[in-house]
C-alpha cells in the first residue's frame, strides 16, 4: 500500500492534551487533499484488578454524550508524561488507589480517523487504598464489579465507551 505522505500541516488549536490540526496529503492518485484530526500525546487506561474477579470501575457523566459512563480509571496524556506515571496518577486520581504491581497490557488507537492517539493499557494489582482526587470537572462514582457483572454490563448496553471496551479486550485477551 502507499504511504499517504503529508505535505503541509497547521496547527488550529492547542490545549495541554491535544491539538487540532489540518494537513495537506498526498492521495494514492498523487492529487493533494485536506485532513483535519486531533493529534494527541496519548492517553492511559487501568484495569485495576482487586482479585482474580473483582474490579474497580468508575462512572462520570460525559458531556458531549450527555449520559452517565461505567468506565475503567485513565485519561490524557499531557506533552512529556511517561505513559506508566499517568496511569498511576489516574488511578490514584480518579478512584483512590495506589498499585504495587504494573503490567502493560496493550495499545490500541480509539478512533483512527480522526485521532492519532495512542491508548496505552495497563494491569494494576496488589492495590492499597487511599484518597481519590479527582479534577474539578469530575464528579467520580467508584465501585467494584465481578467479570460477570462488566460482561452483563456490556451486553445491556451499560458500557458503551469504545476505550473501556477496547481495554478490557486486551486485558481478557492477555488473560486468557
Amino acid at each position: 500500500m502507499k504511504v499517504l505522505t503529508q505535505r503541509d500541516t497547521e496547527i488550529l488549536h492547542t490545549n495541554p492534551y491535544w491539538r487540532y490540526k489540518h494537513d495537506r496529503y498526498e492521495l494514492p492518485s498523487g492529487r493533494e487533499a485536506d485532513y483535519w484530526y486531533a493529534h494527541t500525546f496519548g492517553s492511559v487506561f487501568v484495569i485495576a484488578e482487586v482479585s482474580t474477579d473483582r474490579f474497580i470501575l468508575t462512572r462520570q457523566f460525559r458531556y458531549l454524550n450527555q449520559d452517565a459512563s461505567v468506565e475503567f480509571p485513565g485519561g490524557g496524556l499531557a506533552e512529556g508524561i511517561e505513559p506508566l506515571a499517568q496511569a498511576q496518577a489516574e488511578l490514584e486520581e480518579e478512584a483512590g488507589y495506589t498499585a504495587q504491581s504494573w503490567t502493560y497490557l496493550g495499545e490500541f488507537n480509539p478512533m483512527n480517523g480522526l485521532t492519532n492517539e495512542r491508548c496505552k493499557v495497563f494491569l494494576a494489582t496488589e492495590l492499597v487504598s487511599t484518597t481519590a482526587k479527582p479534577e474539578e470537572s469530575e464528579e467520580i462514582e467508584v465501585f467494584m464489579w465481578t467479570r460477570t457483572q462488566i460482561e452483563h454490563a456490556i451486553a445491556a448496553r451499560e458500557i458503551w465507551d469504545g476505550m473501556t471496551l477496547a481495554a478490557w479486550a486486551l486485558y481478557c485477551f492477555r488473560r486468557s
